[in-house]
């Protein structure tokens, strides 16, 4: 893998998974919709600085965003104070269905293929938790880019 530009910045497109930072979600890799994941330091027993990167498809990405704005609409209605007494995490009432149609698709897509990923450090900038203007810049890991190791199974 080479190294991208260090002014060169990817879209972060959504955050599945964050504690302390982004552990999991979808962004762009030199233009291009990839699922990533963050992997686990065994040593330190904390999550690494490394993240796994995965190709994902134009449709798989689709869904994916479908899917992430109907999150955005519930967690707008909870910061409001308009969530109705139906209305459940993740999902508004009355998106959940189209929400659970969704969901095979994205949990696919978010899904990091061990086969086609490759490991890369990650610089996240913008406003992350309301997934305001958010960006990501991929650099190669301090070890030379060592090949991955599993995804934790469990995220």
């Amino acid at each position: 893998m080479s190294s991208v530009e260090a002014d060169e910045w990817d879209a972060v497109h959504t955050v599945h998974d964050f504690y302390g930072r982004p552990l999991k979600g979808t962004a762009d890799y030199k233009g291009f919709p990839h699922a990533y994941m963050r992997e686990w330091d065994i040593d330190q027993d904390d999550w690494a600085d490394t993240l796994l990167l995965s190709p994902i498809s134009d449709e798989q990405m689709s869904a994916v965003k479908e899917q992430w704005h109907l999150w955005l609409r519930w967690r707008s209605a909870q910061d409001d104070g308009t969530l109705q007494p139906e209305d459940h995490h993740p999902t508004l009432a009355k998106d959940r269905k189209r929400y659970e149609q969704l969901a095979t698709v994205v949990e696919a897509a978010l899904k990091v293929d061990d086969a086609k990923s490759i490991r890369v450090k990650a610089d996240f900038r913008g406003d992350i938790l309301s997934m305001g203007k958010t960006a990501v810049r991929w650099t190669e890991p301090d070890d030379g880019g060592t090949p991955p190791i599993s995804a934790i199974p469990h995220l």
